[in-house]
C-alpha cells in the first residue's frame, strides 16, 4: 500500500484532533503522524504515533512517499504497542484512526517490533 504523508494527514483530519508529523524512528518506517487530543485546560497529554513501515523491502529511502507492508498505530505508552489508555476520548481517537486507515486499505498493527 502507498504511504504518502499529505494524504494520509488528510485522511485523519477531524476537527477534535491536532495533527502534526515529525521524523521516522529509523530507517524502516516512514514519516510520523502525531494526532494529539485536547484537555479541558487546553493542553495536549495524549499522542497517538501512526507510521508505516517496511519488513523485507529494504530501507525506506522517501518517508514521505513509500510502499509499506503494515501502518503502526500506537499510545506510546507501552512497549506492546497499540492502546493502553483508559481514556474514552483517546480511545475514540485511536478507533477513528484505525478504522480510517483500514477504510484506506492499510494493514493496522499494534506494533511494528513484533515483525521483525
Amino acid at each position: 500500500m502507498r504511504w504518502k504523508t499529505d494524504e494520509v494527514v488528510a485522511l485523519l483530519e477531524d476537527p477534535r484532533y491536532k495533527i502534526t508529523t515529525t521524523n521516522p524512528g529509523g530507517d524502516v518506517d516512514t514519516t510520523k503522524i502525531l494526532m494529539l487530543l485536547k484537555d479541558a485546560e487546553g493542553d495536549y497529554p495524549e499522542t497517538l504515533f501512526i507510521s508505516g513501515f517496511v519488513t523485507g523491502m529494504g530501507w525506506v529511502t522517501n518517508p514521505d512517499d513509500w510502499d509499506v507492508e503494515m501502518v503502526e498505530v500506537s499510545d506510546g505508552k507501552d512497549s506492546s504497542g497499540g492502546l493502553n489508555s483508559p481514556d474514552t476520548e483517546f480511545c475514540a481517537m485511536y478507533a477513528h484512526a484505525v478504522s480510517k486507515l483500514r477504510q484506506a486499505g492499510f494493514i493496522v498493527v499494534p506494533c511494528m517490533k513484533d515483525y521483525f
